[in-house]
């Protein structure tokens, strides 16, 4: 149970814990180490009682299928690596999601309203773990948990927390109590419109950046499907499909090419808008290190 709760109470921890275990493994595997056995060290740890994990670990101790496996090890990483991280995230998120009967009956309802309150949840936040409780046909303490909320609110609630919460575009949820409200206000917006000013300008440099590679990525495809054509034996419905195909790619060089021109036409004013909004930002004594250039 230990270990299940801090998942639950400290998903972000979980995945922290899980992004080292899959950089320490790659360097493993790099030195010819854990050839066979990686899933379960990566997974027996994290999410102890998945049934998901638990199934990929019986897979791989098998010695049958095992047997079977014929691959490099860091091949194997490469094509299993983003599949399995995906799906781990999810187990963690589903993991965090519901209460254990234990949980239910044992919780201190005044410890999770304060990291409640702390994160930003809002008042019917209880409401969910209500729901998850009354499977187990126990009521949760509404009266402690928002006490306890209501004290976490205190530290959420601040004009500079306020500011950290905007300028990393994180979704405010209208938690604050009204006497606090103003106070959360003064430091979200002005982080929340240089969050804005900042997004709309990484936005159009990635555009402009990333539109040579993809276009030259285009034209090779395009001398592909000439290559293509170049073949004999082929139908004329065949030569037909190619020559759709090249036409949608030459479509999609010109699309491309727009919004690089489009991107590029509305960087100049992008850069003056977030130098306007982190003066004035700035002015009001918040700390903005990002660059506009």
């Amino acid at each position: 149970m230990k270990q299940a709760y801090r998942v639950h109470a400290d998903g972000e921890i979980a995945i922290s814990d899980m992004t080292h275990k899959i950089s320490v493994f790659q360097h493993d595997v790099r030195n010819n180490k854990h050839r066979s056995a990686f899933i379960p060290r990566l997974l027996s740890p994290v999410l102890p009682t998945s049934r998901a994990c638990q199934g990929l670990q019986s897979v791989q101790t098998n010695p049958r299928s095992q047997r079977k496996v014929n691959v490099h090890p860091v091949k194997l990483l490469r094509q299993i690596l983003p599949w399995l991280s995906s799906l781990c995230f999810f187990l963690v998120l589903s993991a965090c999601a519901s209460l254990s009967e234990e949980e239910c009956l044992y919780m201190h309802w005044d410890a999770r309203g304060v990291m409640d309150g702390t994160k930003g949840e809002p008042a019917n936040k209880i409401n969910d773990y209500q729901n998850q409780c009354a499977k187990f046909s126990v009521q949760v303490d509404r009266k402690t948990y928002e006490a306890g909320r209501q004290q976490g609110l205190t530290r959420y609630c601040t004009r500079e927390n306020g500011f950290a919460i905007g300028v990393h575009g994180k979704r405010y949820k209208n938690a604050c109590t009204p006497a606090l409200e103003p106070l959360f206000q003064q430091g979200y917006l002005p982080g929340h419109s240089m969050y804005s000013a900042f997004s709309n300008l990484r936005a159009a440099e990635n555009i402009v950046s990333s539109s040579g590679y993809a276009i030259e990525r285009l034209h090779e495809r395009i001398d592909n499907e000439y290559n293509r054509l170049n073949e004999s034996g082929l139908t004329e419905s065949q030569e037909r499909q190619i020559r759709n195909k090249i036409q949608r790619l030459r479509r999609e060089i010109l699309e491309t090419q727009n919004q690089r021109q489009e991107a590029e036409f509305r960087l100049p004013d992008l850069r003056v808008q977030c130098r306007t909004v982190k003066q004035r930002v700035q002015a009001l004594g918040f700390v903005v290190n990002e660059s506009c250039y």
